[in-house]
């Protein structure tokens, strides 16, 4: 039960976490990776086409809303760490994520309704979750944010990608992310807050339709409401 309870919550984590996320052209997902961290000052990255790359980044991430990709997001609070894999399939307003955490697997699926259902494959059980705002969770929500509190810190390479690096403050919250310039995509993302503090890393894009089947539970499944 305890394991249950752990998967479960880091299952709503996860849906918590496309806040962060954009997405725009497809570009292979296994460019060659470099060690090459170099940074450039903030007055030397901000000329692109409109004199400013963050509105371009943003611009470019919120053009696609179907997608797939990987993540490894690593959360560590009082001392405690736990590591959680998923793989995420995003259809507009239709999400799928897996994971698996403590040997435990689990998929999230949100339906075009907003309601959220929680399966495990093990017991073919669902708890099905009220619904919630959709604007709230599409994966590029984060372009489409106030721009005041971000900042460009510098440009980096990140796991052989081209990357704007930005920060993010809001009270005594922090994050940073690595941005790819070709897709508006986080390759990175490190959040600091009074609970701890959280690694998100996203790999393997893949850009364009997803199948229906994959925001559907299984027709054997069991929901249970709560």
């Amino acid at each position: 039960m305890k394991k249950w309870l752990t998967v479960l919550l880091v299952s709503l984590f996860m849906v918590s976490c496309l806040s962060l996320a954009g997405c725009s052209k497809d570009k292979p997902a296994n460019a060659p990776a470099t060690t090459d961290q170099s940074q450039k000052k903030d007055g030397d990255i901000q000329n692109s086409s409109t004199g400013n790359e963050l509105q371009d980044i943003m611009k470019s991430a919120s053009k696609i809303n179907e997608v797939s990709f990987d993540m490894i997001n690593t959360m560590t609070n009082q001392g405690q760490t736990l590591t959680n894999n998923a793989k995420m399939w995003v259809s507009n307003d239709k999400l799928r994520i897996e994971t698996e955490t403590e040997g435990m697997k689990s998929v999230t699926i949100k339906n075009s309704k907003g309601e959220i259902c929680i399966y495990n494959p093990d017991t073919k059980t669902a708890m099905k979750m009220p619904s919630v705002k959709n604007e709230n969770d599409l994966p590029n929500k984060w372009a489409k944010e106030d721009t005041s509190k971000m900042k460009i810190v510098g440009q980096e390479k990140m796991d052989g990608y081209d990357c704007v690096v930005v920060t993010v403050t809001e009270a005594a919250d922090t994050s940073k992310m690595w941005l790819r310039k070709d897709i508006g995509m986080p390759v990175r993302v490190e959040s600091k807050t009074s609970e701890g503090s959280m690694v998100i890393q996203y790999k393997n894009y893949k850009v364009g339709a997803q199948a229906d089947n994959l925001f559907e539970l299984p027709a054997d499944a069991q929901v249970v409401s709560m």
